[in-house]
């Protein structure tokens, strides 16, 4: 049995001169990839996990959902059609994901970090932008609840016609993006990935911590036993990671 795990895609997100367009077909041959190898596994066993920011701004509506993105959404509800299972973590960049890949394609919606055990190995895994080891501000809190807020969703959706929501989102989403660098540094244990596995770590054994958002492609040794896999990201075309988890363990491939 295999699991693989992608995150960051950002589709929609056109930025440094690497189109969103090629970007989405390299994405469609990665899951193409992955379809055959789900295929083949002994008795279909396996899933495909993605963790979060697959797409740069994503906003339902009750009979409305963003224009684009057709040849994944295709090759996705293709996959599932083939009883392929498939998860979807809801990262920050496509908070408002409600219940359109259930219903429409079959695909399992999550939202938070969740623990499993995929291949006889204890798993944490999640998009990455829940990770708090450290006080937050106020302004901060009162973001997450706003993004987070049900209630502020089915106002906002009633209100705001499509058109101008997706103006205003991917405005916004592409200058946070733009304020920041595309690939991070990674900082090792002063990480706050690195701080919350090794909290979690004191009263919870847990294999691998598999995480996105962080934008940097790492396998870092926690413990003897534990490790922490960062995704990276599929921005730039080129250096594009995911990693791949069966009976000998998790690693972190380059497609």
């Amino acid at each position: 049995m295999k699991y693989f795990f992608a995150s960051d895609l950002h589709l929609g997100l056109e930025i440094n001169g690497w189109d969103c367009h090629e970007r989405e077909c390299r994405f469609v041959e990665w899951l193409s990839m992955v379809e055959r190898e789900l295929e083949s596994s002994e008795e279909r066993k396996g899933a495909l996990y993605l963790l979060g920011d697959i797409f740069d701004y994503w906003f339902e509506y009750r009979e409305v959902v963003p224009k684009g993105f057709v040849r994944v959404l295709g090759k996705l509800a293709q996959m599932c059609d083939k009883n392929i299972e498939i998860h979807f973590f809801v990262g920050n960049h496509d908070t408002w994901c409600y219940d359109y890949f259930e219903k429409e394609m079959g695909i399992h919606v999550h939202k938070g970090i969740m623990t499993v055990e995929l291949a006889g190995y204890s798993c944490l895994i999640g998009h990455g932008h829940e990770l708090r080891t450290r006080r937050v501000n106020a302004r901060f809190r009162l973001m997450q609840a706003i993004f987070n807020s049900h209630f502020v969703y089915k106002v906002y959706s009633c209100l705001v016609h499509p058109d101008l929501n997706m103006i205003f989102g991917k405005k916004w989403s592409h200058s946070n993006r733009a304020s920041k660098q595309l690939t991070h540094i990674f900082k090792g244990e002063s990480e706050i990935s690195v701080e919350f596995a090794r909290k979690k770590l004191q009263h919870t054994h847990i294999d691998y911590f598999i995480f996105g958002h962080f934008h940097t492609a790492q396998c870092y040794s926690l413990t003897s036993t534990s490790t922490l896999i960062l995704l990276g990201q599929w921005i730039c075309g080129t250096d594009c990671h995911y990693a791949v988890l069966d009976n000998k363990g998790c690693r972190l491939v380059k497609f």
